[in-house]
């Protein structure tokens, strides 16, 4: 199953809607062509994997920041801050 390119990057600009007047050509492909749904099918899957690695990558991220910035204490005057805004005053 090998995978040119062109085809790639075909498969990609329809994931991401970008696919324009080829879209329908895409289309009409993907009905006759089992290994090309079958690469649109892995390729998506592929994009899934990224986009939750990224989202995983920049929670730890946060979390880190979250807790240097509320454990340390020369942070205390910013921890004041960020409290005050959602204490019930």
């Amino acid at each position: 199953m090998k995978t040119s390119l062109i085809e790639t990057q075909q498969l990609e600009a329809y994931l991401l809607n970008r696919a324009g007047e080829e879209t329908s050509l895409l289309e009409a492909r993907l009905l006759l062509e089992s290994e090309l749904r079958d690469k649109l099918y892995w390729q998506q899957k592929t994009y899934g994997l990224v986009h939750e690695f990224g989202r995983r990558k920049l929670k730890a991220e946060l979390d880190t920041i979250h807790q240097k910035l509320f454990s340390e204490s020369n942070y205390a005057g910013f921890r004041q801050k960020i409290l005050s805004l959602f204490s019930k005053s």
